[in-house]
């Protein structure tokens, strides 16, 4: 299952207690139409990775900058090792990283 409609199904399921049994995604430049059917496997699959993705998110403290249009726009590119050949080390004044905390109801 997509992992995007696994999301809505959960968020669905969670906000009208009802269990759905099909989900489409549909492209509206293209005007296709993917459907999946809902099985318990794809529940427990969706469950499983949301948890793993959680999990690393909460642990994760590697973090790859990654080129994009946004750099230009970028305040500290001084600092990035994507943008800069030798960056700078982050100032004394750099807030620490923040604690992340995640909260999602899975039943």
């Amino acid at each position: 299952m997509d992992v995007q409609l696994g999301l809505y199904y959960l968020a669905l399921e969670q906000t009208y207690y009802h269990a759905l049994k099909r989900l489409s995604l549909i492209y509206l430049r293209s005007n296709q139409c993917i459907s999946y059917e809902v099985t318990p496997e794809h529940l427990t699959q969706i469950k499983d990775l949301i948890e793993d993705l959680a999990l690393k998110l909460r642990s994760d403290q590697d973090w790859h900058p990654r080129e994009g249009e946004q750099c230009d726009r970028c305040g500290y590119r001084q600092y990035c090792s994507a943008q800069t050949p030798n960056p700078e080390p982050l100032p004394q004044t750099a807030k620490p990283p923040r604690k992340v905390q995640l909260a999602l109801p899975l039943r």
